[in-house]
């Protein structure tokens, strides 16, 4: 029945995934071949990711520059009026959750693999249940599923239970189980993606009564069926979408405090990237950058702090052989070898892979572009740069950086003929999410 199906299908495209693929690296061959990078320009790369550097910086926090006063209610209602599409309720769905539990072992073989009680369970709800239910257009689904059940009493259990008002945020823990991607549709990862997916239902309020849900559920149209779905601990399940909360603006009374919030945010970005700007232009107009720099940041009410020397995170971490770790201790160990190495980045120091790309380019003694933390904005000098000129260093541009720089710029022609033959064949190609199964 369906597993057999499901080998085929994936049988076939795996021959046609390969297939696609040899044939483009073929024409990849053609495209680029003879195509590498000049040994100047890989130096270079290489000079810049391997380059010691040491700076200054000075931090603005954020929490120091929030406005001393409230806004005043008239600013608040203007901002608001403003941003008023900013201000939505979130959408809210009443749905069924109909869980069909093995009478059998529903423990998978290994994780990915789905076992015979549920592969068996999976065949029920798909052949005698989604299947006439999709024919009718949804009509009678209890029913059809009570009568389905009752021709085979001993393959499963099914369970039913509803939820009203339900948004993503307020969601109950167990409608955020995980779905088995090997044996659903592979449009979702939780139940309540599903949920969320489906379309077609009538508008419901909020805070609908009984009678009105009742009334939604009557309408329910095969649109507003899920596809079957699995979990990962083996049981089946169906989902059945009742009604929609649309989602519309909400009246300033309601949206009155939020409004506030984001308008004191607005208020204190605002000033800190001002005073952020000054200071920099500041430092940068300073005589004698480096040694006046913690004078005229102190002045501001910046933090500072000198770092270095040190080179770039990601070339650290690069020289460590993941490949070479039998275990997750092994490998945490690797990574903790390279992290405390005299060239790391000091833990103290902000986001030091923004730093490092930040000040790699410019000269001894100029500002770097200010960097946004989210709690603050990092102003940064170099002060010091210094560069490696090692037989070894020669070997990593020549015998490393090159080659992947050439097969990158390859890459990139090949990328670049396919936009054109897309273009050109006016080539249309359908999301994975609207395909059926």
């Amino acid at each position: 029945m369906r597993g057999n199906m499901g080998k085929k299908l994936q049988e076939e495209l795996l021959r046609g995934l390969m297939e696609d693929t040899i044939s483009l690296v073929r024409i990849k061959d053609v495209l680029t071949g003879g195509i590498s990078v000049e040994s100047g320009f890989a130096e270079a790369v290489a000079e810049s990711n391997s380059q010691q550097i040491t700076v200054n910086t000075a931090f603005l926090e954020k929490s120091a520059f929030r406005p001393k006063t409230d806004p005043g209610e008239e600013e608040i209602k203007t901002f608001w009026d403003k941003h008023k599409e900013n201000y939505k309720n979130e959408e809210a769905r009443f749905f069924t959750v109909y869980t069909f539990t093995p009478a059998g072992d529903a423990q998978a073989p290994k994780p990915g693999d789905i076992s015979n009680a549920t592969m068996e369970t999976m065949n029920l709800v798909e052949n005698d249940i989604w299947e006439p239910l999709n024919a009718t257009n949804g009509r009678n689904m209890d029913q059809a599923i009570s009568e389905a059940l009752a021709k085979t009493p001993d393959v499963c259990k099914m369970e039913k239970k509803s939820y009203t008002a339900v948004t993503r945020k307020n969601a109950p823990q167990e409608i955020n189980q995980p779905i088995n991607q090997s044996a659903s549709d592979g449009r979702s990862a939780t139940l309540l993606d599903v949920a969320f997916s489906l379309t077609g239902a009538p508008a419901l309020n909020a805070d609908a009564d009984a009678k009105a849900i009742e009334e939604a559920r009557a309408k329910t149209g095969a649109e507003q069926i899920s596809t079957m779905q699995v979990l990962e601990n083996g049981q089946v399940v169906l989902v059945r979408l009742e009604g929609v909360t649309p989602v519309k603006a909400l009246p300033y009374e309601t949206a009155r405090n939020s409004a506030r919030a984001d308008l004191l945010e607005s208020m204190t970005v605002e000033s800190m990237n001002k005073a952020a700007a000054e200071l920099n232009t500041e430092l940068q107009k300073a005589e004698k950058p480096v040694e006046q720099f913690n004078a005229i940041a102190g002045k501001a009410g910046a933090k500072t702090a000198a770092y270095g020397p040190f080179i770039n995170p990601n070339a650290l971490l690069s020289s460590v052989n993941l490949q070479n770790a039998k275990s997750q201790e092994e490998l945490q160990a690797l990574l903790d070898r390279a992290m405390n190495s005299r060239l790391a980045p000091p833990k103290e120091l902000p986001v030091p892979e923004e730093v490092f790309q930040a000040v790699s380019v410019i000269n001894p003694g100029r500002m770097a572009q200010p960097i946004n933390t989210g709690d603050g904005i990092l102003l940064t000098q170099l002060v010091k740069r210094e560069l490696e000129d090692t037989p070894e260093f020669q070997i990593k541009a020549t015998q490393q950086i090159a080659p992947a720089l050439t097969a990158q710029a390859k890459s990139m022609i090949m990328l670049d003929w396919l936009k054109a033959c897309i273009a050109q064949y006016k080539v249309e190609i359908a999301p994975i999410l609207n395909q059926e199964r």
